[in-house]
């Protein structure tokens, strides 16, 4: 498939260091429906259902991987987001609970929505934990059929 070559390809610029698998790929993706810090609600499935795939970029902003990344994922975001061939729509999504939503815009110098234009999720609740998210960044890439194709993480 198209799209999962491309994301393959996309993944592999961020991706180094050693790669572990959270929810396995060939799992069923957890449906959430979450609002963002502009105040926009997203739901996973319906997306899917519009036969989108989904990347969901699990970061902390106090990370630097996940600060190192971020221009890597803007750039696929630019290219298969809505101002690209529109087959995929990218989340952020903050997974420390301390974090506030001025923190998702600016942290320590580092303006996350400058950097970032798809949507940042900051209040996540168990979305984190359904994902078994337990190292930043974390990033998952949900086809349409509801099934994780590609799971990623980066070491430091």
């Amino acid at each position: 498939m198209k799209i999962t070559r491309t994301i393959l390809i996309v993944l592999s610029f961020y991706i180094h260091n050693s790669v572990k698998a959270q929810l396995a790929p060939g799992s069923t993706a957890p449906n959430f429906t979450l609002t963002d810090i502009d105040g926009n609600s997203h739901q996973l499935y319906d997306y899917l259902d519009q036969g989108k795939a989904v990347l969901l970029d699990f970061f902390a902003v106090w990370c630097g991987a996940c600060q190192s990344h971020a221009p890597s994922l803007e750039a696929a975001y630019q290219q298969l987001g809505p101002d690209g061939d529109n087959s995929m729509v990218f989340l952020a999504l903050e997974a420390d609970d301390a974090t506030t939503n001025a923190q998702c815009n600016n942290y320590g110098g580092f303006q996350w929505s400058s950097v970032l234009s798809y949507p940042i999720i900051n209040i996540t609740g168990n979305v984190p934990s359904n994902y078994a998210v337990d190292y930043y960044p974390t990033v998952y890439v949900i086809c349409p059929d509801r099934i994780i194709t590609e799971v990623g993480q980066v070491n430091a």
